[in-house]
């Protein structure tokens, strides 16, 4: 939600570009290599613009306007990151393909398998987080959620449902990943 309040949208959303602090309380997404950033003001010329309209990133985690060289916005960050969350609570991609071409196919023209589907376990986590995730995957940016912050809320009011029956305080990452 910060980057894309400060005209940011990064490009390549994916499990190595987020790093988890040890008590699973605070995640930061890093590098920024291939981010658009629409405003530079005066740093304009002193700074490196990657190209807007090339087909760059991550391919399994690539949103399909992305894959397909489209302008991109806050919505191509979101479906990346519902990506992320669906492998971290599946414990497999949205898609599977062999190649970088099957991926960027895969995302632009099928529908990935809904999340209470991917594995026998979802039925054991909130409805709210499975439609979440189910909402990020959508093709049409516009039918995904409205930015990071309606995310951000979302996961806010389903962490109290996954909290249930842990003992201590741990955050969404923890849980995701066991800590």
């Amino acid at each position: 939600a910060g980057c894309h309040g400060a005209g940011v949208v990064h490009r390549d959303v994916k499990p190595a570009n987020i790093l988890v602090s040890r008590d699973g309380e605070v995640a930061k997404l890093m590098d920024f290599g291939i981010a658009i950033v629409r405003e530079l003001g005066e740093f304009q010329g002193a700074v490196f613009r990657s190209m807007e309209g090339g087909v760059t990133g991550t391919p399994e985690f690539m949103s399909p306007e992305q894959a397909s060289g489209d302008t991109l916005g806050e919505a191509s960050d979101l479906y990346s990151m519902g990506c992320v969350l669906y492998q971290a609570l599946a414990g497999r991609l949205p898609f599977e393909s062999e190649t970088s071409q099957g991926f960027i196919s895969c995302h632009m023209l099928e529908d990935p398998l809904p999340l209470a589907k991917a594995h026998p376990d979802m039925k054991a986590l909130p409805k709210e987080l499975l439609d979440l995730v189910d909402a990020l995957l959508r093709k049409v940016p516009s039918e995904r959620p409205a930015n990071a912050k309606a995310v951000v809320d979302a996961l806010d009011l389903v962490l109290p449902k996954m909290r249930e029956g842990k003992s201590g305080r741990v955050g969404l990452w923890g849980m995701l990943w066991g800590r």
